[in-house]
């Protein structure tokens, strides 16, 4: 089953897993129990998603974000209630910011083959902003009882300080936000380093997400498969190892290296492990080299 909108895309994975897929680059997940449903991350929020998911499922609806990050959260506002990693609610002041709402909805509207202006209201996105919704703030351990589907919270702050990955203990899909996927793991500012609002959000350092992932390794047997905020889904709990090797390569400066300005003109180094590829700055290197691990 796959339904096509440049906003809600609906792509069904397995009889109780669905991506509502946002402007062709971010994976919302509806994931069903036998007594509630679960929306992981409400994306840009550039069009109302309720519609779509009832089109679904008249479950009980538990919404949830992965991470505070404008295109995992802004489409907060939708709903009555969210939950959210209480680390990553300090920062959700950057999605309120207008001039990153401006850029963001332009960057998605003048995409080659975007077809946003026909599905939004340009005005009305614009006014909203984070805290029109009730906060439940959770952190690591904490458990979501769907109905015969537990999903289990697991922190693992890097990519922001409140980043979570919810673990179904059905089927061992764990799903991982911006934290695992194949290549872009971002440490590294996409906006222009002139933007006030880049100040507002920082990624942690290095380490700490080492750390995270290491966390993620021990339990891997746990995992069947992985399913990412971005770009493929279902992908190999391998990826995790791949991603330990490519932060070793990041400390040590050995393998592919490669400095570059992005498409809003900030400047960083991408480093590339098999299909890894994480983007980080000189200070996060720095930083990195710098830290002492804590000893096993």
């Amino acid at each position: 089953m796959s339904t096509m909108s440049y906003t809600n895309e609906i792509i069904q994975i397995d009889e109780g897993l669905y991506c509502i897929k946002d402007v062709k680059s971010i994976n919302k997940y509806l994931i069903l129990g036998e007594e509630k449903a679960m929306l992981l991350d409400t994306g840009y929020g550039f069009a109302d998603p309720r519609p779509v998911i009832r089109s679904i499922t008249d479950l009980t609806l538990v919404v949830a974000d992965t991470h505070g990050d404008i295109d995992h959260a802004a489409g907060n506002y939708w709903f009555d209630e969210v939950y959210l990693s209480l680390y990553d609610y300090r920062n959700l002041g950057h999605i309120e910011h207008p001039a990153l709402r401006r850029q963001q909805m332009e960057y998605r509207l003048n995409k080659p083959g975007s077809t946003l202006g026909q599905e939004m209201d340009t005005k009305e996105w614009m006014r909203h902003g984070a805290y029109e919704c009730r906060y439940c703030l959770i952190d690591d351990g904490f458990f979501f009882e769907l109905g015969n589907r537990k999903l289990e919270v697991i922190s693992v702050p890097g990519h922001t300080a409140g980043s979570i990955a919810f673990l179904d203990h059905k089927t061992g899909y764990l799903f991982t936000g911006d934290s695992v996927m194949k290549y872009n793991v971002f440490f590294a500012p996409v906006c222009s380093p002139k933007a006030p609002y880049e100040l507002l959000r920082d990624n942690e350092p290095l380490l700490v997400y080492e750390n995270s992932l290491r966390k993620l390794q021990k339990r891997k047997a746990e995992m069947s498969l992985l399913f990412p905020g971005h770009g493929e889904m279902g992908i190999s709990p391998e990826f995790i190892d791949d991603l330990l090797v490519n932060l070793q390569e990041i400390r040590t400066q050995t393998g592919k290296h490669e400095r570059f300005t992005t498409y809003r003109g900030s400047q960083a180094i991408r480093h590339a492990y098999k299909e890894t590829l994480i983007y980080y700055t000189d200070e996060k290197l720095w930083e990195y080299q710098r830290v002492r691990r804590n000893p096993e």
